[in-house]
């Protein structure tokens, strides 16, 4: 849940720095036992985080979904992380601190990749 809420306010932050609002986000569910045994809580950490639910439509109408995808680089990114620039002002990738905080976590607990 924490990594869920994390990346809900690191992709605000990137709406807000890169584009200077807040940019409606989709959240995807997977169903299956566990999401379903925990979404209560979730949707609660995500209201308490500053997210609203909204009506998808709604959502995609939004012109940040239309833009062009520029990203060619490796690993995911939230689609606007994708939209030009997709660097930061520093060079590093949008996300990127998100992405390196969660991977240092998941060394500390099962050790480093192989």
């Amino acid at each position: 849940m924490a990594n869920v809420v994390d990346a809900f306010v690191e992709a605000r932050a990137v709406g807000r720095a890169k584009h200077g609002r807040d940019v409606p986000q989709i959240l995807l569910v997977h169903v299956n036992e566990l999401n379903a045994l925990y979404l209560p809580a979730l949707l609660v950490a995500l209201r308490e985080a500053g997210a609203a639910p909204a009506p998808l439509a709604t959502v995609m109408a939004d012109p940040i979904y239309a833009a062009a995808d520029a990203w060619a680089g490796k690993g995911s990114r939230m689609w606007f992380s994708r939209t030009a620039p997709v660097t930061r002002p520093d060079g590093a990738p949008w996300g990127s601190d998100r992405e390196t905080r969660l991977q240092r976590e998941l060394e500390g607990r099962f050790g480093p990749r192989p």
